[in-house]
Formats: C-alpha cells, structure tokens, sequence
C-alpha cells in the first residue's frame, strides 16, 4: 500500500537575529509542540535551533492564504492552505497573548480585523442619490457651477433724546454700516434717511379712528428707493387736524406711507426668495442632464428628478408673476 504523505504548512515568525541564523543553516531547525493545548485552541511549543531553544506559540491569522508548488515554473499546483502562525520570541512574556494573530502577512492586512469590522456611519438614502448626481454632473465635463446666497445685514442703533446716535459696540467698520444702510434703504426696508452724515430715524405712524378731538398727528418724512426701477419715490406727508387719520401724499396716493412701503418690503422680499428659488431650480435641472456613459438606471432616475423639478419650476414662475402683478398695483396707485 501507498502511503499519502501528509504536509503540515504554518507561518514562522522569529526574530531578526534568528531569522540570520536560519538563512545560513535551515536544516538545524526543529519544532516540538506541547501535548497539552492552552485557552481557545492555542499550542505552546519550542522551537530549536542548532543548540539555542526558544519559547514558541501557535497562533490564528485573521487571513487565509494558499501555498502552491511547480516542477518547471510555468505550471502550478496548490499544495494546501495556511491560517496559522508560530510566533517565537526571546522570551515567554513577549509571545503574543491573545490567540489570533492582529496583522496579515502584507502591509495592507495590518489591523485587518479591526479596520474591515469597524462600526460604520449610517448611510442617508438622499445624500446618497444627491452625490451620485454630482458625480455624473462632474463626469460630462467641468466643475459644478457655483451658488450664492443673498444676505442682507441689519444694525439697530440707539437715538437717544437730542436725535444723535448713541454709542454701539460694534466689530464692523464704518463704511460697513453705510453700505448695508444704503443696502437696506435701496430695498425698501427702512424709512430712514441720512442727513449730514449723522443717522435720524422717522416713525410714521397712523392716527386711529375714535381718537380724541384735540389730538393731532405728528407728519413724518421718509424716503426709499425701489429694487426694480430704482427711480425715488415722492415723499409722503401725513397731516391730520380732525384726528381722523386720514393722510394725503405728495404723489397722490391714498394709501399711508408707511403703510406703503411696509407692504412694498413684503413684497419685495418675497420676490427675491421666490428668485433665488427659480434659480436653484434651473442650476439642478442644468446638472440633470444625461451624457454618452450614463446607464438606463440612471437616466430614469435623472428623468424622474427632472419632472419634479419642471412641476416646482411651474408654481414658482406662476408665483412671480402674481407678485410682480401685485408690486405695480402698489406703486401705480391702484388699490
């Protein structure tokens, strides 16, 4: 009868001084293993060579790694599988105390175990599908166009009895705070308006029905400029002697000032964010546009997003369009 020899294949890990010995005389090296194994599997052994021995420990490895023979080095043959380690060391206490091996035999298998099952961050479905949007945007050619955001900044200053601002701790420079106040007087946001140099706001406010009789309300001016037409509009006087409050403006408008322009802002503010909202709508539909390489997977999702966006487009054109409607009403008098 033919007896199979049988082939044992392990891992031999020693240390450097050893690993020259064992360069110039391979064949003085032995190995003796331990009847008795230890916790979890793990065999206590010695390893010899020449006349030294040294404690040895027979460990897991995290990874598993074919051994393959060939007689003329073209043609190969698999010979077995390695997935353990013999750790040998100077002394007992610096073998390995646990009983699989934490690195691989390659650089990149380092910490394997710890890396490949690490605890992962939760995946959001929508950010998912948005950078796959980007990516196919990037791959038909170019970066992704810019967005900005329209800020409007805003000081609150103290007017103290005499009319002079009092002082305001603030970072900003001067020529900041003038600008955002011409910013905001030019949007139709105040009824303030500078005289030599110095600050004054101006309240107007409307006398009310069932006043008294003696009462009279204090005429205010103020000035603002449109966002649109950019033209000046006429300054407002509001007069009563009946205590009515009933005011009559230079242009001929019968609507309070302030009153008018209040409702001017709203409507001005609301035309800019339906603004900045067409226009976010058409740079995401500019993105959604299929190349030569996009799959038929993606074109329909793309299409999909497409649809929703030209339906949102849509509502907010026919918003324009009311309040752009609504803005000349106001300014040509009509109530």
């Amino acid at each position: 009868k033919t007896r199979t020899a049988a082939e044992d294949h392990f891992l031999l890990q020693v240390p450097d001084d050893v690993a020259a010995l064992l360069r110039e005389s391979p064949g003085s090296m032995g190995v003796s293993f331990d009847d008795e194994q230890g916790v979890e599997g793990v065999r206590q052994a010695t390893f010899r060579i020449g006349e030294r021995t040294l404690p040895a420990k027979l460990i897991r490895s995290p990874t598993v790694i074919e051994t393959h023979k060939s007689l003329d080095g073209k043609t190969f043959y698999k010979t077995g599988m390695v997935g353990q380690v013999l750790v040998v060391a100077h002394d007992e206490k610096d073998l390995p105390a646990g009983a699989e091996s934490a690195d691989g035999v390659t650089p990149p298998a380092a910490r394997i175990r710890r890396r490949k099952w690490r605890k992962r961050a939760a995946r959001n479905a929508k950010e998912v599908e948005q950078i796959e949007l980007e990516l196919e945007a990037l791959l038909r050619g170019g970066p992704l166009k810019p967005e900005y955001d329209l800020v409007d900044e805003y000081k609150e200053v103290e007017i103290d009895d005499d009319g002079e601002e009092a002082s305001v701790k603030d970072e900003r420079s001067r020529s900041e705070i003038e600008a955002t106040q011409k910013l905001t007087l030019r949007l139709g946001r105040a009824t303030s308006s500078t005289s030599n140099g110095a600050e004054s706001r101006a309240e107007a406010e409307p006398s009310e029905e069932g006043e008294e009789d003696d009462s009279k309300s204090i005429g205010h001016t103020s000035e603002a400029l449109t966002s649109e037409s950019e033209a000046e509009s006429q300054n407002a006087v509001v007069q009563s002697d009946d205590g009515e409050g009933q005011g009559e403006a230079a242009g001929g408008a019968r609507l309070p000032h302030s009153a008018m322009h209040d409702e001017e802002s709203a409507l001005l503010t609301e035309l800019r964010a339906a603004t900045a909202k067409r226009d976010g709508i058409q740079v995401e539909m500019s993105r959604l546009q299929p190349s030569a390489v996009t799959n038929r997977l993606m074109r329909e999702r793309m299409q999909a997003k497409r649809s929703q966006l030209e339906q949102q487009l849509g509502h907010v054109e026919g918003e324009l369009h009311t309040l752009n409607a609504r803005l000349a009403d106001l300014r040509s008098g009509v109530p």
